[in-house]
């Protein structure tokens, strides 16, 4: 669901780093770019239901909106699973969001489209 917590620490004052399990086999992007297009449907739901398991315990038991989910902060471990990574923009699901965050090719259209002015 998510990668685990190894370690943390703080580098700067109000500057944090994590230190997580390893995925040895990259991100999910790279994971696509190697192995080519995923056609098997039973797979596709597999690999889909893993990424809404780890969003669901996100939103109901962290209760923190990503903000950011895309290919490259999903994270391969090494029998398969995937795993959520990169909370750099994490923020709890009952605020107020008042400025345009993530990754912008990767945005809804009307997040993309919103003026936060």
């Amino acid at each position: 669901m998510f990668a685990k917590w190894r370690q943390g620490f703080e580098t700067k004052p109000a500057r944090f780093a994590m230190a997580l399990e390893l995925c040895n086999r990259g991100d999910f992007f790279e994971f696509i770019s190697k192995v080519g297009r995923v056609s098997d449907q039973r797979l596709l739901k597999f690999l889909f239901l893993q990424v809404c398991k780890g969003l669901n315990g996100l939103h109901t038991e962290a209760r923190k909106a990503h903000l950011d989910i895309k290919l490259e902060n999903i994270l391969v471990s090494e029998d398969g699973h995937l795993k959520l990574c990169d909370f750099g923009m994490v923020k709890p699901v009952d605020s107020d969001i008042s400025e345009r965050q993530g990754t912008e090719m990767y945005m809804a259209p009307e997040i993309d489209s919103k003026s936060f002015d």
